[in-house]
């Protein structure tokens, strides 16, 4: 019986530690297939969809720069220009913080990366919008699915 439960265990590490790699390998890839500028200017084509500028209101003094927590697509951003006024900076999420917005870029086809979709979150408006992103012809569509206020 001891036997069965410590291979159990041993099982269980062996498997967190191949999620731990298999996350590493994903953020590395994601790394090697974009260079900055190429993730800036994403960020930026979702940004100036009509739906999130909505949420951002840029207007407002308190909300430049606009605060995007830092996740695995972010990786060695730090902060960058939305236009001649205003920029992005890409923060740590703790502390918490309702001027922190959440942007979510997930590649359907790794280093390929033609097509995808995104997830945008603002705390302070409480307001969740969702699309798809593609590539044509060097230039980024962005297609808005759902923009919800709960």
């Amino acid at each position: 019986m001891k036997t069965i439960l410590l291979f159990v265990v041993c099982l269980f590490f062996s498997c967190k530690k191949e999620q731990k790699n298999n996350s590493e390998l994903e953020k590395n890839n994601l790394d090697k297939c974009f260079n900055r500028i190429e993730k800036i200017n994403l960020i930026n084509e979702i940004l100036k969809t009509e739906n999130i500028q909505t949420y951002l209101h840029l207007d407002i003094e308190e909300r430049n720069p606009v605060r995007i927590i830092k996740n695995d697509f972010f990786f060695e951003l730090d902060s960058f220009l939305i236009d001649n006024y205003r920029y992005v900076k890409i923060v740590d999420s703790l502390p918490y913080n309702k001027l922190k917005l959440q942007l979510e870029i997930n590649p359907t086809d790794s280093c390929q990366f033609s097509r995808g979709n995104f997830i945008f979150y603002s705390p302070i408006e409480n307001a969740e919008v969702n699309g798809d992103i593609e590539l044509k012809d060097s230039v980024w569509t962005i297609s808005v699915i759902r923009d919800i206020e709960f």
